[in-house]
């Protein structure tokens, strides 16, 4: 009879796990709303997860935690009392239900109200990826039925909508392509002074001693422009790179006018941004075929950079290139005035 007794009492204690593990939770649907930005003029949202039971038995106050997926940090103790939501990792939170929570009989619904601690802007901002777990079943999770976004309009202070985007863009005036600046990136003073200086093959090229090596990729590129060497100095049109003493590191100043142009600079950099600025001056058509003479206009420029570091990433360990293509790069670099070259060779499963 004691044994008997024993059975009974623990088929009673087990009969709610088994009612539990039963519960069909592919019929427990999710329904994720927002319901106000800046609550409580704050930087943070209002936002409800609406938890129904759309089976035929009852789902139970207690015993289990719902865990899932968001963006968002979120405030631990929920605006509606009937729950708390917790941080375990990453983005994985768990749901927990309180002492409040009322077990759901089949068709009801419960809302639970919490904060999350930023503005909703779109859906990517919201829980996803939801799944039960019984307390008595810790390793073992069950996926819920159907989520669903409520829709919403998000506003709040400081939003940009596209319909704002839009009107600010039809202030917008285009620039004549004859007013438009013809150096880049933008220099710090850009004056067009009238005239213009008339490049040949034979142009008459001096340096400062400091700038031999940015002469010669200067004669360089005048080769390739007119398709041969130098051979005379047979005009007096000049260009000449000049050193001037407490320039700025880097910066530069370039004076185009009719049968000369100068580029003066501290430094080997600021000579060299200077002739790339004298680069991108050459129209752009010049450069697909040789030219006999080029006609550039005189201008007034004075640049420096605002940033030390402008950088360049380079990533052959997945995607190779050829050696040829590695140069062109680092020339697109230079004619933009880039100054740092990340060379990634290798890195993880590259």
């Amino acid at each position: 009879m004691r044994h008997f007794a024993i059975v009974l009492l623990t088929i009673f204690l087990v009969k709610p796990t088994i009612a539990q593990h039963s519960f069909p939770t592919k019929d427990i649907s999710i329904r994720w709303e927002t319901v106000q930005n800046d609550y409580q003029n704050k930087p943070q949202s209002l936002n409800a997860i609406i938890v129904t039971n759309n089976s035929s038995v009852e789902f139970p106050a207690n015993g289990w935690k719902m865990y899932f997926n968001s963006a968002r940090l979120i405030v631990p103790a929920a605006v509606s009392g009937n729950a708390s939501i917790h941080l375990i990792n990453g983005d994985l939170f768990s749901l927990i239900p309180s002492p409040n929570f009322s077990s759901l009989k089949p068709g009801a619904s419960v809302r639970i109200e919490f904060i999350a601690e930023e503005p909703v802007v779109n859906i990517t901002d919201g829980p996803e990826g939801f799944y039960l777990v019984w307390d008595d079943k810790p390793d073992q999770g069950y996926p819920t039925g159907t989520f669903t976004i409520v829709p919403f309009k998000p506003t709040y202070k400081g939003l940009v909508t596209p319909a704002i985007i839009y009107d600010q863009n039809k202030l917008i005036q285009d620039i004549p392509e004859d007013k438009l600046i013809k150096i880049f990136p933008t220099p710090v003073s850009y004056q067009e002074t009238g005239g213009s200086f008339t490049l040949t093959p034979d142009v008459n090229l001096t340096a400062d001693e400091r700038f031999t090596k940015e002469k010669a990729g200067l004669q360089n590129t005048l080769e390739i422009l007119f398709g041969k060497k130098k051979m005379a100095e047979t005009t007096s049109d000049a260009i000449s790179l000049i050193y001037r003493e407490g320039m700025p590191n880097e910066s530069y100043e370039l004076d185009i006018k009719p049968g000369i142009i100068s580029i003066s600079a501290s430094g080997p950099a600021g000579i060299f941004y200077g002739i790339q600025s004298l680069k991108t001056l050459v129209p752009p058509d010049a450069w697909a075929k040789t030219q006999k003479s080029i006609q550039v206009p005189a201008v007034l420029v004075k640049d420096e950079p605002r940033f030390g570091y402008r950088a360049f990433m380079l990533d052959v360990g997945r995607n190779f290139q050829t050696k040829k293509e590695v140069f062109r790069v680092l020339d697109v670099m230079a004619l933009c005035k880039l100054n740092v070259f990340h060379f990634h060779l290798t890195e993880d499963e590259g």
